[in-house]
């Protein structure tokens, strides 16, 4: 299997969560018939199907979603782990949980008065204004599936421009 086409394989097949739910399925057919027959391929496709395409409810689906992950949940937890460390003493795990209440309660209070909110990446910001155009232009019947999956994969794992 050839890396370049198996990674392009793997990230449409990614590219799926962005579709409408109602499309997927149709999305998962056009990368199907776009795939080559290999050993390693067919492996892939059988675990993809099984683990992600035969839920019922797709709960991975993020189409029109603006947060897509449990980054805040799993940020907290690295930072965390990295100021406790491991083996850490009891005094040093109720001061870091002190601190962190304290710091999250300030954020709270700024918030409710509507104060600035930290600034995203601006890797983030593009790359999100990218996902919003797909999706319209996808909506907007603009731009086929196949489109689509090439273009949104393109755009997420930011291997190289959109095509305009």
């Amino acid at each position: 299997m050839e890396h370049e086409e198996s990674s392009n394989h793997v990230k449409q097949c990614i590219g799926l969560a962005f579709l409408p739910k109602q499309d997927i399925e149709d999305g998962w057919l056009h990368i199907m018939e776009n795939s080559f027959d290999d050993e390693a391929m067919t492996k892939f496709n059988d675990y993809f199907v099984t683990q992600w395409l035969e839920y019922p409810d797709l709960i991975w689906c993020c189409h029109n979603e603006r947060h897509r992950t449990t980054n805040l949940a799993e940020s907290w937890n690295g930072r965390f782990n990295k100021i406790i460390g491991k083996n850490p003493s009891l005094l040093l795990f109720l001061q870091t949980i002190g601190n962190d209440t304290c710091h999250f309660d300030i954020k709270q209070a700024n918030f409710r008065k509507r104060s600035p909110i930290n600034s995203r990446k601006r890797t983030s910001i593009e790359i999100d204004r990218q996902i919003q155009k797909l999706t319209k232009s996808y909506e907007n019947k603009a731009i086929s599936i196949g489109d689509f999956l090439i273009n949104i994969s393109k755009s997420i794992f930011r291997s190289e421009h959109l095509k305009k």
